[in-house]
């Protein structure tokens, strides 16, 4: 397997995402990851995170790759996301 496949597999495993750290723990120098990024025309979304052309970014998602510790509800993912309609007593209880 190629070095580009290896990196084409983690973004696929990763829902449109790479990671330097993941990239750098499979053994892949970031010579050959800059080059990937420009060949596969990938959007730095944070230092060290990139995004498939295709992927919307998703802030939450993103913020959850930079800080481990951190973490959200599917829910109200989807209410931020304007994807869930509540009413305002509804948001009282979640």
């Amino acid at each position: 397997m190629t070095k580009y496949e290896k990196m084409d597999l983690i973004t696929e495993q990763n829902d449109g995402y790479l990671m330097i750290s993941v990239v750098q723990g499979a053994g892949i120098s970031r010579t050959y990851l800059s080059k990937y990024v420009k060949d596969r025309e990938m959007e730095q979304v944070e230092p060290g995170i990139y995004i498939h052309p295709e992927i919307w970014p998703d802030q939450f998602y993103i913020l959850q790759l930079k800080n481990k510790g951190v973490f959200f509800l599917m829910k109200l993912h989807c209410i931020f996301m304007g994807l869930w309609n509540v009413s305002q007593q509804e948001l009282l209880f979640l």
